[in-house]
C-alpha cells in the first residue's frame, strides 16, 4: 500500500506531485417526488417548495402564501463543491444547463376583501438567478435583490450569478426588463445582455433553457439562451474573459435563488445538469521528510513492541530506493489517488515507543464520527500523522467565518462529537484535544472528531495521564460547547472570556434571559432558544467540578438525546483555589475548573 501525503513544512516548502482532475456531476432530469433522494439532494429555503405538479423547483410557494410579494428563496445542491484550487489559484470548469419558465400573476381583490392571485403573461417582476455561493443557509433579499444577496453579505461574502431579470432597476444599471446579467459579489451586474437580441423573451410564459459553461484555466464564460425545444443555439448572449477567482473559495454551494417584489412572478426550474472539473496538485514528501520511514497502519493491528520493530524494519527496506520511491508514489497515485490529510506533533521530550502504541491504538478505533488514522511517520524532532481528508475542512471556519452555521446543523454537530467522545472513553481512551479547530466536517457535513492529543510529555506518569485525560476531554468538550452556542471563540481577548461570560450570565439569569443573551444572535429568530439554552447548559455542566457535577460522556449523550434530564447547575460557578493546566482543563492534582 502507497500513500501520498499532504505535507506542508514549517518553512512553508510544498512539495509537488501528480495532477489530479476532481470531477462532480449533477443530474435533475425533474424534480418531482418519484425521485427519493430530490429531498436529500436539493436544499430549500426561504420561500421555496417541490411542486408535485410541475416536477419542478417553485420560488416562491405559492401552496402557503396568500400575499406573494417581496418573497425570496434558494434551491441548492445540498453538500459543497470544489471550484477553487488555492495552491494555483485556478478556478474550476464547468458546465451548467437547466430550464426554467416564469409565470407572472397579477393581484386582484374578491368581493370579501380577500387578495387572490391568477396568472397572465407580460407583466413580470424580479428574476431567477443561477448562483455559487459560500454557504447553505443564506437567503438573500426579495424584490431587486434577487434572493441572492442581503445586507449580511459584506465584502467578504463570496459569490457569483448569472441573473435572468424580468424587471428594470435603473439604480443596479439594468438596461431593460429582459435581459442576461453576470454578477460577481455584487447584484449590480457587471455585464449586462439584453435577452431580446437572441430572440428571447424571458416573461413570454414558455420554457428557456440556459447553458452556462466556464473554462478555469482560460478564465472564460460562455453563456447561451434559447428554448428548451431547441437545439444548442449557435450564439451566445455572452462569451469573454472572465476572472470568478477572487470570487470564489474552494468549496462553494451551487444552485438557484429567485424572489419576488410589487410584482409577482412563480419561478419554475424544471431540469438541471451541472457538471465541474477542477484540478488538484497532490504532494509528495522529499527523501528528507521523515527521512522516509512511512508507517502504514492496516486493519490488523501491532500485537507487540518486537512486531512494532519489525514492521518499521520492513518498511525501511522496501524504500529503501530513494531514487525509484518518489515516481513510483506518483505512478502510484495516479492509478488511484486517496483523500488524505495530516497533522504533525512535537516529538521533542516524547518517548517515539509510546507515541507508536498509543497511535497504534487510536487507529484500531473507527467510529462513524472519528476521522480515521491511515498512517503516520517521524524523524528526529517531528511526526506527521495522515488522517482521510475531510473536504469541509475544520468547524471554526465554518463557526467563525463568513456566513451564519444554522442552529440545526450546530445542534447536530454537538451530539455528534458527544457520541464520539463517548465512544472513545468506552474503549479506555481519550482525545486530549478537543476544539473547533479539531471537529472536522466531512462532505455531507457529519462532523467527525480528528486532530488527536495523543500523549503528554514523558515526565508526566502514565498514571496521572490516564487519571485526567478523559475528565479533561469533558471539560474540554464543555468549553466547544459555549463556542458552538455563542458563535464565538473561546477567548477573543484577554479581557473577553467565553467560559466567564457564560457563568455570569447564568449566575444572573432570571427566566432564562440572561442565558439567551449568550446565545449567538447571528441565527436570528430560526434558532430554537429553549433547545439552544439546554445545550448550553449541559456545556456549563461539563466545566463543574468532577466533585461537584460534572458528568461523563456517556451522560451528556443521554442529556442530548432527552433519554435523562439536565440535572440542574449550582447557581454559582465553582472557585478554583489550585494552580491550573491549560492542557488539561484541571488543576494539578485537584479537581476544579480555571479561573481568572
Amino acid at each position: 500500500m502507497v500513500l501520498i501525503i499532504l505535507v506542508e513544512t514549517a518553512d512553508n516548502k510544498r512539495f509537488s506531485g501528480p495532477v489530479i482532475n476532481v470531477t462532480k456531476h449533477l443530474s435533475f432530469p425533474d424534480f418531482s417526488s418519484n425521485n427519493g433522494r430530490i429531498s436529500q439532494d436539493v436544499k430549500l429555503l426561504g420561500s421555496a417548495i417541490f411542486s408535485n405538479e410541475k416536477g419542478c423547483v417553485q420560488i416562491p410557494d405559492v401552496s402557503q402564501q396568500v400575499d406573494l410579494r417581496y418573497l425570496a428563496g434558494r434551491a441548492i445542491y445540498s453538500s459543497p463543491i470544489r471550484l477553487y484550487d488555492p495552491l494555483t489559484q485556478t478556478p474550476a470548469s464547468f458546465e451548467t444547463t437547466f430550464s426554467f419558465q416564469f409565470n407572472t400573476t397579477l393581484a386582484a381583490s374578491n368581493s370579501n376583501n380577500q387578495t387572490t392571485f391568477g396568472f397572465e403573461r407580460g407583466n413580470g417582476g424580479s428574476g431567477l438567478t443561477f448562483i455559487i455561493v459560500p454557504d447553505e443557509f443564506t437567503v438573500g433579499r426579495p424584490g431587486k435583490w434577487l434572493g441572492m444577496l442581503n445586507d449580511v453579505c459584506d465584502d467578504d461574502y463570496k459569490a457569483v450569478g448569472v441573473e435572468f431579470d424580468t424587471r428594470q432597476n435603473p439604480e443596479f444599471r439594468d438596461p431593460n426588463d429582459n435581459h442576461v446579467g453576470i454578477n460577481l459579489g455584487s447584484i449590480v451586474s457587471t455585464t449586462t445582455i439584453n435577452a431580446s437580441d437572441v430572440g428571447v423573451f424571458l416573461k413570454d410564459g414558455s420554457v428557456h433553457r440556459a447553458w452556462v459553461s466556464y473554462d478555469g484555466q482560460r478564465r472564460y464564460m460562455d453563456v447561451r439562451l434559447g428554448s428548451d425545444s431547441n437545439d444548442y443555439p449557435t450564439k451566445p448572449v455572452f462569451s469573454g474573459p472572465l476572472d470568478l477567482s477572487p470570487f470564489l473559495k474552494e468549496y462553494m454551494f451551487v444552485g438557484f435563488s429567485a424572489s419576488t417584489g410589487n410584482f409577482t412572478q412563480i419561478h419554475n426550474v424544471l431540469s438541471w445538469n451541472f457538471t465541474s472539473t477542477s484540478q488538484a496538485f497532490l504532494r509528495i514528501p522529499s527523501n528528507e521528510t521523515c527521512e522516509s520511514k512511512i508507517i502504514v497502519q492496516n486493519d490488523e493491528h501491532v500485537e507487540s513492541e518486537e512486531e512494532e520493530s519489525q514492521t518499521l524494519s520492513s518498511f525501511r527496506r522496501k524504500s529503501s530506493d530513494q531514487g525509484h520511491r518518489t515516481s513510483l508514489v506518483a505512478s502510484q497515485f495516479q492509478k488511484s489517488p486517496p483523500q488524505l490529510g495530516v497533522s504533525f506533533l512535537n516529538s521533542e521530550g516524547l518517548d517515539r515507543r509510546r507515541v507508536a502504541k498509543e497511535i497504534s491504538a487510536i487507529s484500531r478505533i473507527r467510529h462513524p464520527n472519528l476521522v480515521p488514522i491511515r498512517g503516520w511517520c517521524y524523524d528526529n524532532r517531528e511526526t506527521i500523522v495522515v488522517y482521510d481528508y475531510l473536504p469541509n475542512g475544520s468547524l471554526d471556519k465554518w463557526l467563525f467565518g463568513v456566513g451564519v452555521l444554522p442552529w440545526t446543523r450546530r445542534f447536530k454537530v454537538v451530539k455528534d462529537i458527544a457520541e464520539a467522545l463517548s465512544y472513545l472513553h468506552s474503549k479506555q481512551l481519550a482525545h486530549k484535544n478537543v476544539k473547533t479547530t479539531s471537529v472536522f466536517l466531512d462532505v455531507s457535513f457529519r462532523a467527525v472528531l480528528g486532530d488527536f492529543g495523543f500523549v503528554l510529555s514523558s515526565s508526566e506518569s502514565r498514571r496521572f495521564e490516564s487519571l485526567v485525560s478523559q475528565k479533561a476531554d469533558v471539560f474540554d468538550f464543555g468549553i466547544f460547547v459555549l463556542e458552538v452556542v455563542a458563535g464565538r471563540r473561546r477567548s477573543e481577548s484577554a479581557e473577553s472570556d467565553l467560559l466567564d461570560l457564560a457563568w455570569i450570565m447564568h449566575e444572573t439569569d432570571f427566566k432564562e434571559k440572561g442565558k439567551v443573551k449568550v446565545v449567538d444572535r447571528r441565527m436570528g429568530s430560526v434558532v430554537n432558544l429553549e433547545q439552544a439554552v439546554r445545550v448550553l447548559e449541559i456545556g456549563l455542566l461539563c466545566t463543574l467540578n468532577e466533585n461537584k457535577g460534572r458528568p461523563t460522556m456517556e451522560e451528556v449523550v443521554e442529556y442530548l438525546s432527552l433519554e435523562r434530564p439536565v440535572p440542574e447547575l449550582p447557581p454559582n460557578r465553582p472557585i478554583a483555589l489550585f494552580p491550573y493546566s491549560s492542557s488539561t482543563g484541571l488543576c494539578v492534582g485537584y479537581s476544579c475548573v480555571p479561573f481568572k
